[in-house]
């Protein structure tokens, strides 16, 4: 499988998992759960990990996209893909540090766990957007007005075929 492959299939994971992390966290912070905040915790840890590898995969696929004609959506699903990265990043970090900080420094975790679920909903946020913006690229024309241009080409060799075999006949 190739990067445009794995891209395309680990791109949705982010979004929901840090849906997850800021919706276990949140609740967690609202009914003062120590368990329901544990899990949104290494929830937010996990997107953190798993954006990754789709960052990386985006970046790697958007420079060699071959289609000029998606130039303008790639570079606006590149552009908002960066801060994603960045507030999962921050988000996840942060969750880190409040597991770490949770019995050592219980003054720090509160502020910890504001600032994880802060950057988690603004991570969310854009998540969303950048999710959308690869979807522009995928079902907005780019990709069936590629599929239209490969079929009529497939149509036009199958014509040019035939026509080839009645000439020779």
């Amino acid at each position: 499988m190739d990067a445009y492959g794995l891209h395309l299939m680990l791109n949705y994971v982010p979004l929901a998992v840090t849906a997850i992390g800021v919706a276990m966290l949140a609740i967690g912070l609202w009914k003062a759960s120590e368990t329901t905040k544990k899990i949104g915790l290494l929830v937010l840890i996990t997107a953190a990990v798993v954006i990754l590898p789709v960052y990386v995969t985006g970046e790697i696929t958007g420079a060699a996209y071959p289609v000029a004609a998606a130039k303008e959506l790639v570079g606006r699903h590149r552009s908002s893909a960066l801060p994603a990265f960045l507030l999962t990043a921050v988000s996840g970090i942060a969750a880190v540090f409040a597991v770490i900080f949770a019995t050592r420094r219980p003054d720090w975790r509160k502020w910890l766990l504001i600032v994880a679920l802060l950057a988690g909903v603004l991570a969310l946020l854009f998540l969303a957007r950048t999710v959308l913006a690869g979807r522009q690229i995928k079902f907005g024309g780019v990709q069936t007005r590629l599929d239209r241009v490969e079929r009529s080409t497939e149509v036009t060799n199958q014509k040019s075929e035939r026509g080839n075999k009645l000439w020779l006949a």
